[in-house]
């Protein structure tokens, strides 16, 4: 009885060690198949719910995109002689991030740029930009394809907007920002015609964002840049040549603040010729006072004066409201009229006049009596 009273709590112990054991391994097990589970939901979550995201990140750092500009439309004359156009330019750049030795990259660019090597170098090392430093504007096709054979060396295309006839037809004409933007003139009235519309050009890259291959015309990212539409103006260049020489002549003889003239086609109202002084060179215009880009034959106010009497003459002929021999009484050149104040005469008054002496002697009151008969 003693032996089997001893073993009994031994049997206990070992029992409840059993249990704690079991227990210890159990919660382990739980805490693995928990873990395994919260791994399988990370799984499903990135690889189903996020695979759009990060499907896109990876696609932004393996991808470059190249934007290409559009051919801004010419502007003519009528006779199709160019006005405004836009020609395409050349630009030799380095990308400091991946030359390791400048000096040596400037030695060997500096006959083909015909540049200093000490100023190539300076300007690559000093660049603000690690992927973009322009070496040289202008560049022709003969260097640009030495060049670009060069480690590190790129060329950019872009369009440079050129005014043939200098000042000739600036107010009509107008000018455009570096940025293919419309100022004034036609370049900015019909903006959205000439500009056209841009693309953007991809190409793989590697991890130092250097390019590997570009895309093809049947790959689904291919753009290509729609060019701007030309325009051909009613303005004829030859007739703006005498127009503004004469008008010039008489702006300097006076030492006028301004003067503007227009030739229009009687039949068509068409704008032959349209001048503005003072003018301005529209590759210029960065450097000119914004005072002198305003035309002044579409802004300013302008009081026609006895120029339109013949006009007004003409209309009361055609209405019968007077006739050519009938006289009309000029007040002797003072004439207060029922809804306007005094009207008097330039130099003297006049008596009896036909509608032929009104013109001739440009009578005011005789005018202001036909057009209270007008109405």
């Amino acid at each position: 009885m003693q032996s089997s009273h001893a073993r009994n709590p031994v049997q206990a112990e070992t029992a409840a060690g059993g249990r704690r054991q079991l227990v210890k391994i159990l919660i382990a097990l739980a805490l693995v198949i928990f873990a395994f589970l919260g791994l399988a939901g990370r799984c499903v979550y990135l690889q189903y719910c996020q695979a759009d995201h990060f499907t896109e990140k990876s696609l932004l750092q393996q991808r470059s995109y190249l934007p290409l500009e559009p051919q801004r439309g010419a502007i003519l004359d009528c006779r199709g002689r160019v006005l405004a156009a836009s020609d395409q330019i050349r630009t030799v750049f380095a990308e400091p991030r991946i030359i390791k030795d400048p000096k040596e990259t400037a030695t060997r660019l500096a006959p083909i740029l015909d540049l200093g090597a000490h100023e190539i170098c300076k300007r690559i090392v000093d660049s603000n930009n690690p992927g973009y430093a322009v070496l040289k504007t202008g560049a022709t096709e003969v260097e640009c394809e030495a060049a670009q054979k060069i480690h590190g060396i790129g060329i950019r295309y872009a369009w440079r907007r050129n005014y043939p006839m200098g000042r000739l037809a600036s107010h009509a004409v107008g000018f455009t920002t570096v940025d293919n933007r419309g100022i004034e003139g036609i370049e900015y009235a019909f903006d959205s015609n000439l500009r056209g519309r841009g693309a953007t050009r991809m190409f793989l890259v590697d991890v130092h964002r250097r390019p590997l291959r570009f895309c093809l015309k049947d790959d689904e990212d291919y753009e290509s840049p729609m060019h701007g539409s030309g325009m051909i103006l009613t303005i004829d260049a030859t007739l703006q040549q005498f127009v503004r020489e004469a008008l010039y002549r008489q702006y300097q003889e006076f030492q006028a603040e301004a003067a503007t003239a227009m030739i229009a086609d009687p039949q068509t109202g068409a704008i032959l010729a349209m001048v503005c002084l003072p003018d301005y060179d529209p590759g210029e215009a960065r450097h000119c006072d914004p005072g002198v880009f305003r035309n002044r034959l579409l802004t300013d106010q302008f009081e026609p004066g006895s120029i339109i009497k013949p006009i007004v003459a003409a209309v009361a002929l055609d209405t019968a409201v007077v006739n050519r021999y009938e006289t009309i009484f000029c007040e002797n050149g003072d004439y207060q009229g029922k809804g306007f104040g005094h009207i008097g005469e330039y130099r003297r008054g006049y008596r009896d006049l036909t509608l032929r002496e009104i013109l001739t002697v440009s009578s005011n009151v005789g005018m202001a009596k036909i057009g209270q008969r007008l109405g």
